[in-house]
């Protein structure tokens, strides 16, 4: 396997793990750093072999599996102040 295929897989794995702990700086620039070995495998034409974009792939199903996640996560926590802030304001009333 070629450097830029490890460093694709590396970030790739770097970003699951951060999302999964909920840091989101840390997958910010992981995702950054696969997006830029992408960009560089891009650039030289090289392919990955066939089990290395397999890992990738399912790399890459983790990560958006955990946003997904971290996402309804967040919109719930969201609706619920929006509902404790309105319940607070009729009660003012």
């Amino acid at each position: 396997m070629s450097e830029l295929a490890r460093r694709l897989e590396a970030a790739l794995a770097a970003t699951a793990d951060a999302l999964e702990r909920g840091d989101h700086a840390a997958a910010a620039e992981a995702a950054r750093l696969a997006a830029a070995s992408c960009a560089d495998l891009r650039a030289t034409g090289e392919r990955l072999p066939q089990a290395s974009l397999a890992r990738a792939s399912a790399l890459q199903d983790r990560c958006t599996a955990t946003a997904v996640q971290r996402r309804a996560g967040l919109v719930r926590e969201l609706d619920a102040a929006a509902r404790s802030r309105r319940a607070t304001d009729a009660y003012g009333r």
